[in-house]
């Protein structure tokens, strides 16, 4: 028995979808699916596909379901939502930001409040050890510094990290020497300055350095430096000009040794 196709087989049912155009008309007019278009004209969706590719028909997965895009879409959320800080699409849901700019500070670290076990301690050790994690060439800093920018950032967080840890958010109190306050003090009374210092009001904060004092009226910066300055010379220069640069103020540096080789 031969097979017979088309008009020829006893089971041919002539498609209702008779020319190009009207599938044409349900697709790209219309906006309906293969399977509502199979439903409409009581077919079935493979021969719908069919037709589309007898006819050369192009459509796009986009076309096709073009009605559920967007806002013509019941779960539609408003679209991708963007970070705060950077612009790129945010990927935090619970927060503004995107992960790279997400606080992961304070409460908001999973970690907060909590301890690594013995054991994971020694896991991550283990793990950094065999791959040669963070050491020599394979730490990314290998070979570079941070820049006075990244420095200062990264003093700021870490004064900002102590105030939320360990002063319930408060103003963070530096160690300071009560010597040195009366000799800043005495100074100001003896040149006309009015300096806030630890004793008067908290040390000054700026570029992530607190100061000795800092007279705000007359932007001038004072240093007491105690004998152990000798050892950070290069350094206390690089503090010293990056206040400077950073308020355009005068900055007076009072030594003890001098002081006391007087």
């Amino acid at each position: 028995m031969s097979w017979k196709s088309g008009k020829e087989n006893p089971s041919w049912v002539e498609t209702p979808i008779k020319d190009e155009m009207l599938l044409c008309e349900e697709l790209f007019e219309n906006k309906l699916s293969y399977s509502k278009i199979a439903d409409k004209y009581g077919v079935n969706k493979t021969l719908v596909q069919k037709l589309v590719k007898k006819y050369g028909i192009k459509i796009t997965l986009k076309d096709r379901v073009v009605g559920k895009y967007g806002e013509n879409n019941p779960n539609w959320r408003g679209g991708p939502k963007f970070c705060s800080i950077c612009g790129e699409i945010q990927i935090v849901k619970t927060a503004n930001t995107c992960m790279g700019c997400y606080d992961k500070s304070g409460k908001n670290n999973p970690m907060y409040g909590k301890n690594h076990t013995v054991k994971a301690k020694q896991k991550i050790r283990n793990t950094r050890l065999q791959n040669n994690i963070g050491s020599g060439k394979n730490n990314p800093m290998y070979g570079k510094n941070h820049n006075r920018k990244s420095k200062t950032k990264m003093r700021k967080s870490a004064i900002k990290r102590i105030e939320q840890n360990k002063f319930n958010g408060g103003q963070m109190i530096p160690g300071y020497n009560p010597e040195a306050c009366k000799i800043i003090e005495q100074y100001g009374n003896d040149n006309g300055y009015n300096f806030q210092h630890a004793l008067n009001g908290g040390e000054f904060q700026v570029c992530g350095y607190f100061v000795d004092g800092y007279d705000k009226e007359n932007n001038v910066v004072i240093e007491y430096y105690e004998k152990h300055h000798t050892k950070t010379k290069e350094r206390d220069e690089g503090r010293k000009q990056e206040i400077v640069d950073h308020l355009g103020c005068k900055f007076i540096i009072i030594n003890e040794l001098e002081i006391n080789d007087g």
